[in-house]
């Protein structure tokens, strides 16, 4: 709805986030989130969904009088299972905000951790090191994200859910 709801979010996120799992990249968007995470201990991704999803539901229905679900079915799962699929998704989600065209620049963005990549935001619970430990430099991942056209890369076709 407004920057109050994202900015919600993302307490909540930082709130629940210590359950076993660190948070690689993020992307809040007006109609649905991205997440890449990575899970250190057994069923602690369900864990956290459950109680960001729940606390922020109960919170967002109370604020504009309203009951029942906000969020549209069950969310979807992708084993991430080789670096180079790591960095795609970190783009992919990165660049999310400007395939929407909400921002020409995906650092515009002030709801995803692209900031935090860049440098341009103090890190908070995003552990970037995951991805950026591929690339020489934070000058090296900006050019990796503007390498991107936008389009589907073919080699990562089969990861995309429908």
């Amino acid at each position: 709805m407004d920057d109050r709801n994202y900015q919600f979010f993302l307490q909540r996120m930082n709130k629940f986030s210590d359950v076993g799992l660190r948070i690689v990249a993020y992307c809040l968007m007006p109609n649905h989130f991205h997440f890449l995470v990575r899970q250190d201990e057994p069923r602690t991704l369900s864990s956290f969904l459950g109680l960001l999803c729940k606390s922020y539901v109960m919170a967002f229905n109370k604020c504009f009088g309203r009951s029942g679900h906000l969020f549209e079915g069950k969310y979807k799962l992708k084993h991430v299972d080789h670096e180079e699929y790591l960095q795609y998704l970190s783009r992919y989600i990165h660049l999310n905000p400007v395939r929407a065209h909400l921002v020409k620049k995906a650092e515009d963005w002030l709801y995803s951790s692209c900031r935090e990549y860049y440098g341009l935001r103090k890190k908070g619970i995003v552990c970037t090191e995951l991805v950026l430990s591929d690339f020489g430099s934070i000058e090296e991942y900006k050019k990796f994200m503007e390498t991107n056209d936008l389009k589907e890369d073919d080699t990562f076709s089969r990861y995309l859910i429908q």
